[in-house]
């Protein structure tokens, strides 16, 4: 049972939650779906990693919703 928990705490790593998408357009559709607070939060974690790039694709989406 750890070994689960740990496969998907790395998962939720900021730098292997991004390898989930095929592409940015992926990305940007999953970070859609949810709300201004949860864009603005994942920006946050995202901020943390030093993610820039991927900051910048949320806060873009953060601005349109």
């Amino acid at each position: 049972m750890d070994e689960i928990i740990d496969t998907y705490k790395n998962i939720w790593q900021p730098k292997n939650f991004i390898k989930l998408f095929k592409d940015k357009e992926e990305f940007k559709e999953w970070a859609r779906s949810g709300t201004k607070e949860d864009v603005y939060l994942t920006i946050k974690i995202f901020e943390k990693e030093e993610l820039y790039e991927w900051c910048e694709i949320l806060y873009r989406i953060y601005t349109e919703m």
